[in-house]
């Protein structure tokens, strides 16, 4: 969904700083060199190790995942434990752990005009993002991910079979 990002920065009139961090694959590497030619733009394709993830995090008001493709993504719930706003495309999963407009933001389609319409509204309402921030940090610590939970389901899963 890199792809997806690249034309809504070429179409939003909200400016915003953009971070993309971690290992780029290789059918996304033009889309991301584009991206980098943005005033505002910073990319890193190193490989991030967990102890660097926080500073990255720290700095972040929206973790964007316009993924088109995907069963899972711990970078959802990883973005909610610094609290801090998710927009993801509507995969199932992605559905499944994030209440649109509750916890994070839900594209209906992963276009660069749903995009770019979502970006333009939530960095102009600082009050809005850190409302999401705050669900999802709150979300992620509720029953709904507790890993003490988690693993005595599945235990009893492998009792039962």
């Amino acid at each position: 969904g890199i792809e997806v990002f690249a034309y809504a920065i070429d179409t939003t009139g909200t400016p915003f700083t953009t971070w993309i961090a971690g290992r780029v694959a290789p059918d996304a590497e033009s889309a991301v060199s584009r991206i980098e030619e943005e005033a505002n733009a910073y990319v890193d394709r190193s490989y991030i190790p967990d102890e660097e993830l926080p500073r990255y995090f720290d700095h972040a008001d929206i973790v964007l995942l316009p993924y088109l493709s995907g069963t899972t993504s711990g970078a959802i719930h990883l973005a909610r434990a610094f609290e801090t706003a998710v927009v993801t495309s509507d995969l199932p999963y992605f559905r499944s752990v994030v209440e649109d407009g509750v916890d994070g933001c839900v594209l209906e389609e992963a276009t660069p005009s749903r995009l770019t319409g979502v970006l333009d509204d939530l960095v102009a309402a600082p009050a809005r993002l850190e409302s999401l921030g705050s669900a999802g940090l709150e979300t992620e610590r509720s029953d709904r991910f507790d890993w003490e939970r988690i693993a005595a389901e599945a235990a009893e899963v492998y009792r039962t079979t």
